[in-house]
Formats: C-alpha cells, sequence, structure tokens
C-alpha cells in the first residue's frame, strides 16, 4: 500500500509529465493496434484472393505430384475425373469441385512462337470456384460445349490476336509425343496480374484432354468449401 501511495504522489508531483507520458503511450498503444489490425487484415485479404483467384480452399492432388509440380508432370493424374468429381460434391461440405491440368505449351500466331504454362479447366465448374469469369475483358468466357482458348490482355496484344482468331498449340502428351491443334480464341481476360497475363493461357478441359491424351484425367481438382466450412475442417473430412 505505501509503494501504491508513493507512486501516486510520483503521478500527481508533476503533472505536465504524466500528461505527456499517458499521451505519448497511448498514442503509442493506438498505433500498435492499428498496425496490427492493418497487417491482419491485408494477411486475410490475400489470403482470401489467393482462394478466389488460384487455389479454391482444398485441393486433391496425386501421390508425388508437388515433389514434381516444376515439371508440369501429365503422368502423375488422378482418374476417372468425372466419377472423382460426382464423389466430392456428394459431400455436404463441398460447394464445388473442378478439375484442372496444368501443362506446357507453345503458343504461335503463325508469326512468333511463345512458351507458356497451359491450364485446362472445366468451364462451368471453374466459374463457381474462381473469378476467371469474371474478368474476361473481350470475348467470351469459355464453354464446354464450343471449345476455346482464353489469353492475357498483354499477352493477346503482344501477339496481336483477338476474340474469333484462330491461334496454334504445339505441347507433349503424356507420353512425350509432341502434338498440334489449332484453337479459336474465345476471349481476352485481364486479372491485372502479370504472372499470370502474361504467362498463362486457359483453355477448355475436352480440348486439352484430345490435345495431352488424357482420357478423363485431371492432374488436380481444386474444391470450394460451403460457408462456415473451414479449410482444415474440409481436409479432415475428405480424407
Amino acid at each position: 500500500m505505501a509503494l501504491i501511495l508513493v507512486a501516486l504522489r510520483n503521478v500527481f508531483r508533476n503533472k505536465r509529465r504524466s500528461i505527456l507520458n499517458i499521451i505519448a503511450l497511448s498514442l503509442g498503444t493506438c498505433l500498435m493496434v492499428l498496425g496490427l489490425g492493418w497487417v491482419e487484415g491485408y494477411h486475410s485479404y490475400v489470403y482470401t484472393a489467393m482462394q478466389n483467384f488460384e487455389s479454391g480452399e482444398v485441393q486433391l492432388i496425386p501421390e508425388g505430384y508437388l515433389e514434381e509440380e516444376r515439371r508440369l508432370p501429365l503422368d502423375l493424374s488422378l482418374r476417372p475425373y468425372q466419377e472423382l468429381k460426382n464423389r466430392l460434391l456428394a459431400v455436404p461440405e463441398v460447394r464445388e469441385a473442378t478439375g484442372r491440368i496444368d501443362f506446357s505449351l507453345r503458343l504461335s500466331n503463325r508469326k512468333e512462337s511463345i512458351y507458356l504454362v497451359g491450364r485446362a479447366i472445366d468451364p462451368e465448374s471453374e466459374a463457381n470456384t474462381t473469378v476467371l469469369a469474371d474478368y474476361i475483358y473481350s470475348g467470351n468466357y469459355l464453354s464446354s460445349l464450343k471449345g476455346g482458348i482464353l489469353i492475357g490482355k498483354v499477352l493477346a496484344e503482344r501477339m496481336d490476336v483477338h476474340p474469333g482468331n484462330t491461334v496454334y498449340i504445339v505441347a507433349q502428351d503424356k507420353y512425350g509425343v509432341e502434338n498440334f491443334i489449332d484453337i479459336e480464341v474465345a476471349g481476352i481476360f485481364n486479372y491485372g496480374f502479370p504472372p499470370i497475363d502474361k504467362n498463362v493461357v486457359f483453355m477448355d478441359l475436352a480440348s486439352a484432354m484430345d490435345l495431352l491424351d488424357m482420357k478423363s484425367e485431371v492432374t488436380r481438382l481444386v474444391l470450394r468449401l460451403n460457408p462456415g466450412t473451414s479449410p482444415e475442417e474440409g481436409t479432415a473430412l475428405l480424407r
């Protein structure tokens, strides 16, 4: 008790100093709380944006795929795709499931050729899983019935291609055989994220399966979960 009284006398002995100290401590605490809130909010935004643009909330991939991911292997796959997709959609916590094939390709407009990453998608399911369909700059989004390819705005300007034009794709199938197709540009997308806009093209899954000789095979399944189900809970349920 005596120490408390001494402390109080010390506080009130020099009121100006005490007020300045209280203001400084309060400002420091407020700035720290605001900074932590900003960092946490930015982290949550980036985390959510990554799920919406790219990763979904849970992914099903073949065993050993991550160790070989840099070479975009086609010999490590999941099949049969439609049966797996239906089984996943039967889980009450799963809102949507979509298949993808990531592969290397050479894109040509007859004047120049560029090596890129191709991503084959199931158009309707992908539209319910990521926001790709919301970022079509010109032309149309992909359709399973018609097929086609989506090219980033920056890349399309460089190659001088437009919706409705035909481009040419050369890619090695899962057996290492080089195959060739011509395909129509369905639309131009613009994420505003150069690593994707410049280096990735999207094509419909059916065309890619023919090109890559992958019959009902995908290299990953991307899932969106129902609200209230965390990725950790979803992963545990699927396992």
